[in-house]
């Protein structure tokens, strides 16, 4: 049994509607959360399915991931409107 999900529509469908539930004023979440929120979005009942899309939308920066201290994750959904922020280091040696 092939799946066919079309993970990049799903993403964007995902990713719209967390936008315009500002989900990122949340905080930090368990995926079981996250995974029902995902469920009611797109009417998927399949678990490895859910978790597919999941672990797409991680890979592909929608969500930030944060390790705990009992060997879990917890997930944020990132805010589309701050800036992306790159940290850089200039080094200048002076001889």
């Amino acid at each position: 049994m092939e799946l066919k999900l079309d993970l990049k529509g799903l993403t964007e469908k995902v990713f719209n509607y967390m936008t315009r539930k500002q989900i990122w004023t949340h905080g930090f979440i368990r995926y079981n959360i996250l995974k029902k929120m995902i469920k009611f979005i797109t009417k998927i009942n399949n678990n490895y399915e859910l978790r597919k899309l999941f672990l797409y939308m991680v890979e592909n920066d929608v969500f930030l991931k944060r390790k705990t201290n009992v060997r879990s994750y917890l997930y944020k959904f990132k805010n589309p409107n701050l800036p992306e922020v790159i940290n850089k280091t200039i080094t200048i040696n002076f001889n």
